[in-house]
């Protein structure tokens, strides 16, 4: 990425209890960048999930959210990390497939800003 990264959070998640301390900081960091209402409560969502993946499928990880300027646009990027077991399927898959989907997260981001 060729933009700076202007702030992150950091928030641990290891239970239920963290989940709505994930949804807290995404609401207030997507609200705070100038993300309209609609485009909050998407970016909250989805960090809900990947939080309720890392809970149910992890046990311990890491969500990462961090404000990105790129190409004079504002966005916000998301980073679900763990030390799981991973998906046995996805390791068959090609990786052009992984390349694909993240590309097309990374994009999403800061298209909406």
């Amino acid at each position: 990425m060729t933009g700076a990264t202007l702030v992150q959070e950091a928030i641990p998640i290891s239970d239920v209890g963290d989940l709505s301390a994930a949804r807290l900081m995404a609401r207030s960091m997507s609200a705070a960048i100038g993300f309209d209402k609609r485009a909050v409560e998407e970016i909250t969502l989805v960090v809900s999930e990947l939080a309720t993946n890392l809970v149910k499928h992890a046990k311990n990880g890491v969500l990462r959210l961090r404000r990105i300027e790129e190409a004079g646009k504002t966005g916000i990027q998301i980073d679900s990390e763990d030390q799981g077991p991973g998906i046995p399927m996805w390791s068959r898959l090609s990786p052009t497939i992984f390349l694909r989907r993240g590309v097309w997260a990374a994009a999403w981001a800061p298209s909406t800003g």
